[in-house]
């Protein structure tokens, strides 16, 4: 269930677009894979993959900044996921802030989804907590 800023305040102002809300409820989704051959063998295997939503004067963009194979790591995956104090330590960064003036809706979610990942993975090597 996504949840905005229902007052609808501009937080951040883009060339193109106004951002009201950063979903930090992060939607980590399960999708199991089955391939192979008969000579191989089956291949299984689950990724989850996990998505944040910008709420904008355009509507919703989902940003994807993680796949993950069940097997790949040896900690929890939602002990990795960004926290919304994560998010606001990225924002309001003052170089963020710069470098954000004049940037679109889909610049800023490529920052986003680049920066989600880097939380996720110095969290995953013990270097965020």
């Amino acid at each position: 269930m996504l949840k905005s800023n229902l007052n609808k305040t501009v937080v951040i102002q883009l060339a193109d677009a106004g951002v009201y809300d950063i979903v930090t409820e992060f939607d980590v989704r399960n999708e199991h894979w089955s391939s192979g051959c008969p000579t191989c063998g089956s291949a299984d295997f689950d990724m989850r993959i996990a998505t944040a939503n910008i709420i904008s004067t355009e509507g919703i963009t989902k940003v994807t900044f993680v796949h993950e194979n069940d097997w790949h790591s040896g900690s929890s995956f939602a002990d990795s996921m960004p926290t919304q104090a994560d998010l606001m330590r990225a924002l309001l960064n003052t170089d963020t802030l710069e470098m954000l003036k004049g940037k679109t809706l889909e610049d800023f979610a490529e920052w986003l989804e680049y920066e989600l990942l880097g939380i996720y993975q110095k969290k995953e090597l013990g270097g965020l907590k």
